[in-house]
């Protein structure tokens, strides 16, 4: 039975995934193919190229802590950023001219960030080939020439990394083969059809989305974009999730998508969200007799050895 996994995008949300995937290791559960969309196809790519938590874990922390997301400045970007507390002190004020008067930038370019700030983020993502991973492993992105998705299997893991998790408007596109390619949450947040068109019997998807029922004052042009954003993505959300057999769902809805300094804690969110799913997963695996027997042995000798 071949088990894939599906990495939905998130921004820090999705650092829930390597929790995710610290419980499917412990427990033994074979991965055969992972698709990944935006930091879901990071944290995947690492991982199906490794198949080490330890090695994700590291790239990630490498990358918080980089000059990089320092230069960005991530949390001012942040929905948060666009209102001024009541309470505001001069940080705050300065937070939110920054981030106001930056906007002006869009105007004139395609992107926020200049790409080679975005380089420097992703100097630290591998340059293997995808085709040659021991994890058969895709990235989903989306074409603003074309209008369509597209499924990245071929070719370097930064480039498919970059072309995933390019921010519309924030980062620039990567240009590939006649394409123009950004975030693959434009058309699909959670792949777990391209999963099962893979070859997977079972697939496990991993939804990393913002809570939909927090709403603020729609009182300005700017939080309407966000609500009606919101909508659409959740009702993407929803139906692509149909071709999923178990849904795993860290409480991580509620975290600012620029909130990248929690890691540990919603790297715990992740690893709380997949035990509560185990059940569920061994019904799943249950469909193969060799598999249950398998599992069985498995946790026979690891709490031999535990004792």
């Amino acid at each position: 039975m071949k088990i894939g996994l599906a990495l939905g995008g998130g921004a820090a949300r999705g650092l829930a995934h390597i929790g995710v995937l610290q419980v499917l290791e412990r427990e033994r559960i074979p991965i055969h193919i992972i698709v990944g969309c935006s930091i879901g196809a990071l944290i995947g790519g690492v991982y199906a190229q490794t198949r080490s938590i330890a090695a994700v874990k590291e790239v990630a922390a490498r990358m918080l802590k980089s000059e990089a997301v320092e230069k960005m400045g991530l949390d001012f970007m942040s929905e948060e950023g666009l209102r001024l507390p009541k309470d505001a002190g001069i940080e705050d004020i300065f937070n939110y001219l920054k981030f106001h008067f930056s906007l002006i930038k869009v105007f004139n370019r395609p992107y926020f960030f200049d790409p080679e700030l975005v380089d420097e983020l992703f100097r630290f993502i591998s340059t293997a080939r995808i085709e040659g991973f021991p994890i058969r492993f895709a990235a989903v992105a989306t074409d603003l020439i074309a209008a369509e998705e597209v499924l990245i299997q071929k070719g370097p893991l930064r480039d498919a990394v970059r072309a995933s998790s390019a921010i519309p408007g924030v980062f620039p596109p990567l240009k590939k083969d006649q394409r123009l390619l950004v975030d693959g949450s434009s058309t699909n947040t959670v792949p777990a059809l391209e999963v099962r068109n893979l070859g997977a019997d079972g697939v496990i998807a991993v939804d990393v989305s913002k809570d939909i029922h927090r709403i603020g004052k729609l009182d300005n042009a700017l939080n309407i974009l966000y609500r009606v954003d919101e909508i659409a993505s959740h009702l993407l959300t929803r139906q692509r999730l149909h071709a999923a057999d178990v849904i795993i769902r860290p409480h991580v809805g509620h975290v600012v998508w620029a909130d990248f300094d929690r890691m540990e804690e919603l790297i715990q969110k992740g690893v709380d969200a997949a035990e509560s799913m185990l059940p569920a997963i061994e019904r799943m695996l249950g469909a193969s007799p060799w598999m249950r027997r398998w599992r069985t042995v498995s946790k026979f000798f690891k709490g031999f050895l535990r004792k």
